[in-house]
């Protein structure tokens, strides 16, 4: 069979993965022939009576409904159209696999029966029809024109000084308009490009405040695309995320600050890729500097301490760094004062004589054994200093480089001017000053998500304000808990979208209990859609905030309903 090997594995590959997640118990089964009819009779391919391959994905799930059949296709469509996410939907990958099969030359057909499973067929030509791939799209945009993008309808000739503006690189339509869709969803205008060209000259032209990038474009390797604008002097600070089927690079990406989505991505990846990116402009992202002379250990340092919303720059001399420092508003160095050339504490000394960096933070990274006079420099230099080699080096390294950037942005306005730092260390998003001493001490809080990530950041969280937490996974959880621990429960924090049981119906449970109904209860959601208040606050929660949660406005919230005001 000739036809593109890696699409055809990546479509087989997501339609074994719905199979797996839609069938609790029971089988999948794969079947691959030679098929003499079950196509659509408009399909080119097989108009010429070539042989034809069908490759069945079967199992024996839940199955989808008939009117729903269709649906399944669209972008981020769930068969039961509920908030459970036990089963969850198809994000975009039965979207983006029936486009693949198109390019490939022929189509995916549906049949199915609730309660007895689903089989989907993809129907192939043994020979790819000449001319066709999935990498290649029908129509390719040309440099410094508008392409296809004139069918996405994008925002270029609807920008007002001041709009925060996405680039959307990728020449896949129908992913184009889910990307642009989610930037209007997060207040963005955005511009399409489907080539690089076209991508370079957009960023130049429009200077937007980050850019999606797909790797596999049409014209060029979005590879190429990227160090293009990372080398322009024009482009060189605009946020890149990439999103792909690729899955190599990921490291080389994610050290540079960027998001690294793999396609399909579900709804709630992309949601959260653009909230990221709405936090970076609003915030302004932060800047690391990394000065080691080894290519290995400078590698494992970034890799210790990335972090999504975090630009590290690199270097291996002091020369090179100094340049850096003069180019970039770094936040935060990490330094090995065992450097070729000079020693990093001819760096360290540049930095607290300059009137500029005087308060930048240092975080001293190195094997070196210590004389007391250099011990002595650090001290007076106001250096945190972490020990390679240790067991818990790295964890070590991170913690320090987090607590130093999680400064960054959140000085008082006075202290901003003069160029200084909080005297003291604060959570993301949480000034030292935001709940008084004691204000939340000793209180008890159930934290329900079926997000294991979610409940440990929100657990280490208020457990530094002194609440103690219970974590509990799902509903059924939750009201165990309540149970186990009536009476002493201040109060709940409760993601809408659990399996099972969503957060809609666990409220409503826990409502139903005479002796809760005074209970605060503060429902968390993925995002913040029109209508989710109103949806939590009749099933009756509290309040709500949504996610990723802002530490400060959560603390605030806590405060004013446990302690009033």
């Amino acid at each position: 069979m000739r036809t593109d090997a890696k699409r055809l594995q990546q479509v087989l590959k997501n339609l074994l993965s719905n199979a797996f997640k839609f069938t609790e118990r029971g089988r999948v089964d794969v079947y691959m022939r030679l098929a003499e009819s079950g196509w659509s009779p408009e399909l080119e391919s097989a108009l010429d009576g070539g042989p034809m391959v069908a490759m069945d994905v079967a199992d024996t799930g839940i199955g989808i409904p008939s009117d729903k059949q269709k649906v399944v296709f669209e972008a981020f469509q769930q068969s039961d159209g509920t908030t459970s996410r036990k089963y969850g939907g198809t994000g975009l990958g039965l979207s983006i696999s029936r486009e693949l099969v198109r390019l490939l030359g022929g189509e995916i057909r549906l049949t199915s029966t609730v309660g007895a499973g689903s089989t989907f067929t993809v129907y192939l030509p043994l020979e790819a029809p000449a001319g066709r791939s999935a990498t290649t799209e029908v129509e390719v945009a040309k440099p410094g024109t508008r392409g296809l993008a004139i069918e996405l309808d994008d925002d270029r000739d609807r920008l007002q000084p001041g709009d925060a503006v996405v680039l959307i690189v990728d020449d896949d339509v129908n992913f184009c308009r889910v990307l642009l869709d989610l930037a209007h969803q997060e207040g963005f205008k955005g511009i399409v490009a489907l080539g690089g060209e076209e991508a370079l000259a957009l960023a130049r032209e429009y200077q937007p405040s980050a850019v999606t990038l797909d790797i596999g474009l049409s014209d060029m390797s979005g590879w190429k695309v990227l160090d293009a604008l990372s080398r322009d002097p024009a482009t060189g600070a605009i946020p890149v995320h990439i999103v792909t089927v690729f899955d190599d690079g990921r490291d080389r990406v994610e050290r540079a600050g960027a998001r690294f989505l793999t396609k399909p991505a579900s709804k709630g990846e992309l949601e959260d890729l653009f909230n990221r990116i709405r936090t970076i402009v609003e915030e302004g992202a932060r800047h690391l500097l990394v000065v080691e002379d080894s290519p290995v250990q400078r590698s494992e340092i970034v890799k210790a301490v990335g972090q999504d919303d975090v630009v590290v720059h690199e270097a291996a001399t002091v020369e090179e760094a100094q340049t850096i420092l003069r180019k970039e508003p770094v936040d935060c160095v990490v330094l090995d004062l065992r450097l070729r050339g000079a020693s990093g504490f001819r760096l360290l000394g540049h930095i607290r004589k300059s009137s500029r960096l005087r308060r930048l933070p240092v975080v001293v990274y190195t094997a070196a054994d210590l004389t007391s006079r250099e011990a002595e420099v650090l001290r007076k230099a106001r250096c945190e200093v972490v020990v390679k080699g240790r067991e818990d080096a790295a964890k070590d390294l991170l913690a320090q480089v987090k607590r130093f950037l999680d400064r960054v942005g959140r000085e008082q306005p006075e202290a901003a001017a003069q160029g200084r730092i909080a005297e003291e260390p604060a959570v993301r998003g949480e000034p030292a000053a935001a709940v008084e001493p004691g204000a939340l001490g000793g209180r008890l809080v159930l934290v329900v998500d079926d997000d294991v990530r979610n409940v440990f950041a929100l657990t280490a969280m208020l457990e530094r304000h002194g609440m103690r937490v219970l974590p509990a996974v799902n509903g059924e959880e939750a009201l165990d808990y309540v149970d186990q621990w009536a009476g002493e429960i201040d109060v709940i924090l409760l993601d809408i979208m659990m399996p099972d049981i969503d957060g809609y119906e666990t409220i409503r449970r826990l409502r139903s209990r005479p002796e809760l109904e005074g209970l605060p209860i503060i429902a968390l959601t993925a995002k913040a859609m029109k209508g989710d208040r109103e949806r939590c606050l009749e099933a009756g929660a509290t309040d709500y905030i949504a996610k990723p949660v802002d530490s400060e406005r959560l603390l605030r919230m806590l405060r004013t309903w446990l302690t009033g005001p």
